[in-house]
């Protein structure tokens, strides 16, 4: 079951779509200190030919999936070099397997995929804000790596384990005057 329900994606993506420049840089700010990972494989696309205008498109998509990632009210371990390489391999290897399938063959793996995805609804508004931005026909290299690093994005955060929200955690119980047992919350973190 996703993490990141549809109701979170939209209002994340409302919170992003209604920031001035300056609170979208405290966000990446944010996304630095908490997601340095996520954050470094975008600023690196710009080594890899991607253009600053073009640039805005997988920044704008991390800055939804983390304030996403905030609404859900989870609490999110970092992405790690590790298993962003360990994503990357996989979702490689998946575009490589769909190469050579035929057309309605390898549409319906694809749709199988989508169906199937831990994050769903993250992975739908990756592949809508690209083909918003005619960023899936994959023209250049450049364009190449910035579709595989934001789909990418999605696939690091759907193999994170986040933590439930404090109320949904189940209480642990407590001895107090030594006749009855109350429940505590566990500690935050």
């Amino acid at each position: 079951m996703a993490v990141i329900t549809q109701a979170v994606l939209g209002q994340a993506a409302i919170d992003v779509n209604g920031m001035n420049q300056a609170q979208k840089v405290r966000l990446a700010d944010e996304v630095f200190a908490q997601q340095p990972n996520m954050l470094a494989s975008i600023l690196a696309l710009h080594r890899m030919g991607v253009g600053m205008v073009e640039l805005e498109v997988p920044l704008h998509i991390l800055l939804v999936t983390f304030q996403a990632m905030k609404r859900s009210g989870h609490a999110w371990p970092m992405v790690t070099e590790a298993m962003q390489e360990t994503c990357m391999q996989r979702l490689t290897a998946r575009a490589r397997f769909n190469e050579g399938l035929p057309d309605d063959l390898a549409q319906q793996v694809v749709q199988q995929f989508c169906d199937e995805h831990l994050e769903r609804n993250l992975l739908a508004f990756v592949y809508g804000y690209l083909g918003d931005h005619d960023l899936l026909r994959v023209r250049t290299e450049a364009e190449k790596y910035l579709l595989m690093v934001a789909l990418n994005l999605v696939e690091c955060v759907a193999s994170l384990d986040p933590r439930p929200p404090l109320e949904d955690r189940a209480p642990t119980w407590v001895k107090g005057n030594g006749r009855t047992l109350t429940p505590r919350r566990p500690a935050p973190g």
